[in-house]
């Protein structure tokens, strides 16, 4: 079983602003990512059983990363 890491975002959130606590500070930013794990075969399988109702064909979805979650080298 191979598992795969992935990264997506969706129109409307990728530009969303954020903030958290961080220490005594305060760090800011926009853009809400998602990140996960699966067992499927490619990250957009997995991405289309979480969004497939929301966003048919995955329309207005971004896939950032979609890599085997093991190093080569190890």
């Amino acid at each position: 079983m191979t598992r795969r890491i992935y990264a997506y975002t969706v129109i409307g959130k990728d530009g969303a602003p954020w903030q958290r606590k961080v220490g005594r500070g305060v760090t800011k930013g926009a853009g809400l990512i998602k990140v996960g794990e699966t067992t499927r075969r490619t990250a957009r399988e997995r991405i289309r059983q979480q969004l497939g109702t929301a966003y048919p064909n995955l329309e207005g979805v971004t896939i950032l990363l979609d890599e085997a979650a093991q190093r080569t080298d190890s």
